[in-house]
């Protein structure tokens, strides 16, 4: 009781709530990093893979957007699954981060699947297992979304997105997808600066003598 009477003191939650946005931010940078420098130590959008890892002993940090967890899942098997997953991941010791749905930082969970994990080595069989869905029928089920083109600032760590940042001029304060929303804006501005023509008038060149 007095526990949850702290929690709803607004001063505390809101440090709370900072504190965990921190985290997410951090695991998903994090991800991002491993995956440019060892791209088979990481997992995204296939619960299949994700699960096969568990089996392992190989997840050192799992992250899933709670939706999947939530009884208003519509796939009642997958949910079992996931629950399943995320207490196996717990006992082996990995670190399991829930995003909530409608927080800022899950977007872009959302955009690797729902669910992605750190490895503690690499696991390269398993980057081509693609989830099954009971309504697929016999057919191979589609591939996880591509990753972040390389001129993307989603593929730039918040060094990296800071610095761009400078170059523009723009705050390079805020966490990871306020960075990369502002860079986002900066180059589009750059982009339709730079082609739109001058409104300096040209000088026309004097007549040749007589």
């Amino acid at each position: 009781d007095a526990l949850r009477a702290v929690l709803a003191v607004p001063a505390v939650a809101k440090r709370v709530e900072a504190t965990a946005a921190a985290r997410y931010c951090a695991a998903l940078e994090a991800w991002r990093g491993c995956q440019r420098k060892d791209p088979d130590r990481v997992l995204c959008a296939s619960l299949d893979a994700v699960a096969a890892a568990a089996e392992r002993n190989a997840l050192a940090i799992l992250m899933v957007v709670d939706d999947n967890l939530r009884g208003a899942a519509p796939d009642v098997e997958r949910r079992k699954r996931f629950l399943d997953l995320v207490e196996r991941a717990a006992a082996q010791g990995a670190e399991v981060l829930y995003f909530p749905a409608r927080h800022v930082a899950s977007d872009q969970l959302i955009e690797l699947g729902g669910v992605a994990a750190t490895l503690r080595y690499p696991c390269p069989d398993l980057q081509d297992i693609v989830d099954r869905r009971p309504d697929a029928g016999t057919g191979p089920a589609p591939p996880p979304a591509p990753p972040p083109a390389a001129n993307d600032p989603a593929s730039l760590d918040v060094e990296e997105l800071r610095r761009e940042l400078a170059k523009l001029g723009r705050s390079a304060k805020g966490t990871l997808p306020d960075l990369v929303g502002r860079l986002r804006k900066a180059r589009a501005d750059a982009a339709a600066r730079a082609a739109k023509p001058s409104a300096k008038p040209t000088k026309a060149p004097p007549p040749p003598p007589p």
